[in-house]
């Protein structure tokens, strides 16, 4: 397996830079094959990615299944559906432990 090139910090700033614009083409362009619901905002997803960062501090196993059900839930969040159609079901659930952080309460 190959080491991965690492990446030059001025093209993640300029990439960076592009998420909104980009994004929201890809979203006016969702929304209009009818598969994005008509109320979605970019800064929705950036939310949402803001969230699943709290899956980051789990063992691994239980953060590749935190992830899958995660992303179900934002799928089905942003999907625009008849009310008719039921969800497809989502993946299993973790088990996951709450600790106080160190130096916690």
């Amino acid at each position: 397996m190959g080491r991965r090139r690492p990446v030059q910090r001025q093209h993640l700033v300029h990439d960076h830079a592009q998420v909104p614009a980009r994004g929201g083409e890809l979203a006016r362009r969702a929304q209009q094959t009818g598969r994005l619901r008509p109320g979605f905002v970019v800064d929705g997803l950036v939310f949402m990615l803001l969230a699943h960062r709290g899956t980051q501090d789990t063992p691994r196993a239980a953060r590749v299944t935190a992830s899958r059900r995660f992303a179900a839930y934002v799928i089905e969040a942003f999907r625009a559906a008849p009310e008719t159609e039921a969800p497809p079901p989502l993946p299993p659930a973790p088990r996951l432990l709450l600790t106080p952080p160190p130096g916690g309460p």
